[in-house]
């Protein structure tokens, strides 16, 4: 699948180019405040930064993910990322995934990049669910997700293992029916 540019209201949504975006996402994975709530280590190397850029390449042209840069249309700087990934197309379920660079919080973007990623993943992609996994201790994210309706469906104990200790993760879900009721054009 080719990853479609999209639109918003302010944000271009694109497809990662690796000349563009490697030093940008380097920088971002590497922030020790955006990678708090992430469980996995901060990036120490731009090698890092590429693989990762390459496996979303990869997802798309697998139909197993997809995943836009998103970047402020006048400027053209670089805000965040969204998309849908571990998408199980027997079942048209996948989970949504996002991440905003820090200086770009409290300007609504997260919002413009979490529809816009709704919208493709039950118009397009034809999903039935999507769900979203956070840590609890993250309560802007799980805000984010419930003004989209998801519903807080489990809160999974020692699911992870990062740093030493065990973590916990939140389960979120968004049907299909429940989007086209409250959010669908």
């Amino acid at each position: 699948m080719e990853i479609p540019r999209k639109t918003t209201a302010r944000l271009l949504l694109r497809k990662p180019i690796l000349e563009k975006d490697t030093d940008w996402f380097f920088e971002l994975r590497s922030h020790d405040g955006f990678m708090k709530y992430m469980d996995r280590p901060c990036m120490t190397e731009r090698s890092e930064s590429v693989a990762h850029l390459n496996t979303i390449l990869d997802r798309a042209e697998n139909e197993t993910g997809i995943q836009w840069i998103a970047e402020d249309k006048t400027t053209g700087e670089q805000v965040g990322y969204a998309g849908i990934w571990r998408w199980d197309k027997k079942n048209k379920t996948g989970e949504l995934g996002y991440g905003l660079a820090p200086t770009q919080t409290g300007k609504g973007y997260m919002r413009e990049l979490i529809e816009a990623s709704l919208e493709f993943g039950f118009e397009e992609m034809q999903l039935e669910r999507i769900e979203a996994w956070i840590n609890p201790h993250n309560t802007a994210s799980s805000a984010v997700v419930e003004h989209f309706g998801f519903v807080k469906e489990g809160h999974l104990r020692h699911v992870t293992h990062f740093a030493n200790e065990y973590r916990d993760l939140l389960v979120y879900g968004l049907l299909r029916q429940e989007w086209m009721q409250n959010w669908s054009r």
